[in-house]
């Protein structure tokens, strides 16, 4: 788990909410289409990709209304939308949201809809740092990845989180800003380089051979 949070949730553009929602929800959207009950996490989670909710559709008397579920550009039109959940317990959890500020109620091309809020975009970030983990694949393709790092002193605090993000991954730290993973982690490092603005600071490198690796062979188990 990564404990440090670099980045001033608060001032979060769009465009870094849709990309840090969009990460955590590829993380977990096979597991999601067989769920009936809608988790605070996955709801957040629409909501920072772009979706909403009609607050028609989750009221107690509601009849045949119409939930769409993505109305972002990037990303494709689900038909069954919210509707695949549990409209009771789909209520009750963005009761609790609401109360907890992370969700409010405003009025969206004349319909009243459920949007996320300053506190809920900092919920999301919280969700996908923790989640920020690599799968390990059946097998191993003998090649190494290697992340280096050189971010100014000045930047104490990146260089924390950029540490605290690897070593929560799994990889190992081979020198002070040098750290080694036996797995494809491009789609997590990229993340970690486009969300906090490091660019060229951090490199991804793929070594297809390494010296005397018997001792990361056995740390790694490979």
């Amino acid at each position: 788990m990564v404990k440090r949070s670099f980045v001033k949730e608060s001032s979060m553009s769009d465009e870094q909410l849709q990309k840090t929602a969009s990460f955590l929800y590829e993380r977990y959207k096979k597991d999601e289409r067989e769920r009936k009950y809608a988790s605070v996490r996955h709801i957040l989670t629409y909501l920072g990709i772009g979706a909403t909710i009609a607050t028609a559709f989750v009221s107690p008397n509601a009849a045949g209304a119409i939930a769409k579920m993505f109305y972002s550009p990037s990303f494709s039109y689900d038909p069954n939308g919210w509707k695949r959940y549990n409209k009771g317990y789909l209520r009750q959890s963005l009761r609790r949201l609401e109360a907890q500020k992370l969700v409010k109620y405003v009025s969206l091309d004349g319909q009243d809809v459920v949007t996320i809020t300053k506190e809920g975009k900092k919920k999301i970030l919280k969700y996908t740092l923790e989640h920020l983990e690599v799968k390990k694949p059946e097998s191993w393709d003998e090649n190494w990845r290697v992340v280096i790092y050189d971010i100014p002193a000045r930047d104490r605090s990146l260089q924390l989180v950029i540490r605290d993000a690897l070593k929560a991954m799994g990889f190992y730290q081979m020198q002070e800003s040098v750290y080694l993973f036996p797995y494809p982690c491009y789609d997590e490092v990229e993340f970690l380089r486009s969300f906090y603005g490091v660019g060229d600071m951090v490199k991804y490198l793929l070594v297809t051979k390494l010296e005397d690796d018997a001792p990361y062979r056995q740390y790694f188990g490979v």
